[in-house]
């Protein structure tokens, strides 16, 4: 379609263009590609991630003159996540898991940036990238998708009832359908399919919300607090339970 096709030009373009230019346009791509996380074609998406990451963020810090300039992302962060907030929360499964994805890869990429922004240094000079919030707590936001990401890689496994706690009826049905599934003759070749589905995005689930961990734990070594407490915003779940979920979902 036309957007695939202004994508690889874009892609074209960038590729044959030298790494200590390639700031000077940010501006524009950064955020022609961001709003394509959530585009409702699965090829857009993917794209738009791979021209971003693989093209853009790697040549930016692997440039041929050593030179790192990754960190001419940083007035960029906010918006990547804003994106990719959307993306976690979006109705729509495989969007919610191309959103994983491009996640991991901005932790990957550019997670230095959140932990500088911490002490200052940041774009507009005061330790800040985002209106009222620094980086690490514009990350922290995103742990509230993985409630939902968590349970539906895991068919529920993660929040029926175990000595951590008790589950919810609903996923306690959850996991009843997908036991009945598996008995019926006629839905065995689509479970098997699905498990497989199931099983990648479990990975992509698993690697975005330890990227995340890895970079908000990081941020604060003496203060504990935020692993004590969790976050608690709006009736989201704590880190120290999602983290349960995780630990029941692969044992």
């Amino acid at each position: 379609n036309a957007r695939s096709s202004a994508l690889q030009g874009m892609k074209d373009a960038i590729l044959h263009t030298s790494p200590e230019t390639i700031p000077q346009h940010l501006a524009l791509i950064v955020p022609s590609l961001a709003s394509r996380f959530v585009d409702e074609d699965s090829t857009v998406r993917k794209s738009s991630m791979s021209i971003l990451f693989q093209d853009v963020s790697r040549r930016l810090i692997e440039n041929v003159n050593k030179n790192n300039m990754g960190d001419r992302m940083r007035p960029f962060l906010p918006l990547l996540l804003a994106y990719i907030g959307s993306a976690l929360h979006s109705l729509d499964v495989d969007i919610r898991y191309d959103g994983c994805h491009a996640l991991e890869s901005l932790c990957r990429f550019h997670g230095d940036l959140f932990l500088d922004s911490k002490g200052g240094g940041s774009a507009n000079g005061n330790g800040r990238i985002g209106e009222g919030k620094d980086g690490v707590a514009l990350l922290q936001d995103t742990l509230s998708a993985f409630t939902v990401l968590l349970d539906d890689v895991s068919g529920g496994a993660s929040s029926i009832p175990s000595s951590r706690g008790m589950g919810t009826l609903e996923a306690a049905k959850r996991m009843k359908d997908v036991s009945d599934d598996k008995n019926s003759n006629n839905k065995r070749k689509k479970t098997k399919g699905k498990k497989k589905d199931k099983s990648l995005r479990g990975v992509a689930v698993l690697q975005s919300f330890v990227a995340v961990l890895g970079i908000t734990s990081s941020s604060q070594p003496k203060d504990q607090s935020i692993l004590k407490e969790g976050i608690k915003s709006d009736g989201d779940e704590s880190v120290g339970v999602l983290k349960d979920k995780v630990v029941t979902m692969i044992s």
